[in-house]
């Protein structure tokens, strides 16, 4: 009869996680392992009508595409310039919000407003106040500065530069790792460090940021994640233009799939990208030294 009990229990927890199990192989395993097969092939899905197997010459060809290394630049100069942005940006808030005291719940939800707004939606409406013609910015630099207008979108920096300054719009979740981790600061020494004659600046730089590393690791390896794969961004900013100077690697990746219709290139260049924020993130954490 114990058994019998034992072997129910056991057969009723299987039960109860069959369901998500299923859905881990059928949405997670499964996608991956096919990927990484047509990642070996040549496969048009438009035409071909099966992949041919050709083991690594994709990832040997993705190399020799000159619109892939642009890709690559592209994503590189983006990571660069929103890491940073993502990081600092968010702490400096919540510090702000931090020494606010209890009066900042009309704050935190200004800030984590933009996140309940879609990301397309987001960009339609930086679109239309960056339009040369009627955007606001315009308006402003013509009826208040008396300058000529200025198509912000045209240039391949400031196209590049508004597409990293947007990305980072939305940035309440990560204010809100930080405010969290601020909370369970230990006073005591920044009190002590206070009456040491610590300044401001020496009493976050010594006492504040060391006791919320792990956070910042955290919402480092967040930034380093959304910076490499920016991909509604340039799809509804700017299309990758001009000449190719916002494609990053995930958007060419998409083009390459659905637009040529080379699945084996794309899954290539997926594999590629995951791996390289893979090593990424590995770095990050060696560097705050945690697990």
């Amino acid at each position: 009869m114990a058994m019998t009990r034992a072997m129910q229990k056991r057969l009723t927890g299987f039960l109860f996680v069959l369901p998500g199990f299923l859905c881990v192989l059928l949405f997670m395993v499964f996608p991956l392992a096919y990927s990484l097969y047509l990642s070996m092939t040549s496969y048009n899905f438009a035409y071909d009508a099966a992949p041919t197997f050709i083991l690594f010459r994709n990832y040997v060809d993705i190399f020799k595409d000159p619109l892939f290394i642009n890709s690559i630049k592209v994503t590189l100069v983006f990571v660069g310039l929103g890491i940073p942005i993502g990081i600092i940006t968010p702490l400096l808030l919540a510090l702000l919000l931090d020494s606010l005291g209890r009066r900042t719940t009309l704050y935190e939800s200004a800030i984590f407003v933009p996140l309940v707004v879609p990301i397309s939606l987001g960009c339609l409406i930086f679109l239309l106040m960056l339009d040369p013609t009627n955007g606001y910015f315009n308006f402003f630099l013509t009826k208040r500065l008396g300058l000529q207008p200025f198509n912000w979108v045209e240039k391949g920096w400031t196209a590049l530069l508004l597409m990293v300054l947007i990305s980072n719009w939305e940035m309440g979740y990560q204010v809100i790792l930080f405010l969290t981790a601020l909370k369970g600061v230990d006073r005591e020494l920044i009190d002590a460090a206070q009456i040491d004659g610590a300044t401001g600046i020496q009493r976050v730089f010594y006492v504040t940021l060391p006791q919320i590393s792990q956070t910042t690791a955290v919402v480092s390896v967040l930034a380093i994640i959304r910076a490499f794969k920016i991909f509604v961004h340039p799809m509804v900013l700017t299309t990758g233009g001009p000449l190719h100077a916002t494609e990053t690697i995930y958007f060419y990746l998409y083009r390459t799939a659905f637009e040529f219709f080379q699945m084996g290139q794309a899954s290539a260049m997926a594999y590629f990208l995951s791996f390289a924020i893979l090593l990424v993130s590995i770095f990050n954490l060696k560097i705050f030294k945690t697990d």
